[in-house]
């Protein structure tokens, strides 16, 4: 997935008591790409606490797979727009697949 997040020096979520105690966890594969683009795995319910913080606007997802139907209910109970791309294949065109690299192994 790709999130978006609001503009550079606009604030983002300030976290609640509680919240501020729980422990965050970041999604999988977590990282930021550039000012207010991060990139992940699917994130998991235990992920979106951590999530919450950076005030997502956007989700693109990448996959032809779903995220989970808990993930995507908050998604849209936070107001995050999802669009789903569903990009088939990950590797350069010029690239052989791996299955022919083990094909003698």
């Amino acid at each position: 997935l790709i999130f978006t997040v609001a503009a550079a020096g606009v604030a983002m979520h300030k976290p609640s008591a509680s919240l501020a105690d729980a422990l965050l966890c970041p999604p999988p594969k977590f990282g930021q790409v550039e000012p207010s683009v991060f990139r992940a795995a699917f994130p998991r319910s235990e992920s979106l606490a951590h999530l919450r913080l950076l005030g997502l606007r956007t989700a693109l997802n990448l996959s032809r797979e779903l995220p989970a139907q808990d993930v995507l209910a908050w998604f849209e109970a936070q107001g995050v727009r999802v669009a789903h791309l569903g990009i088939a294949v990950w590797t350069h065109p010029s690239v052989a697949p791996i299955s022919a690299e083990c094909a003698f192994v």
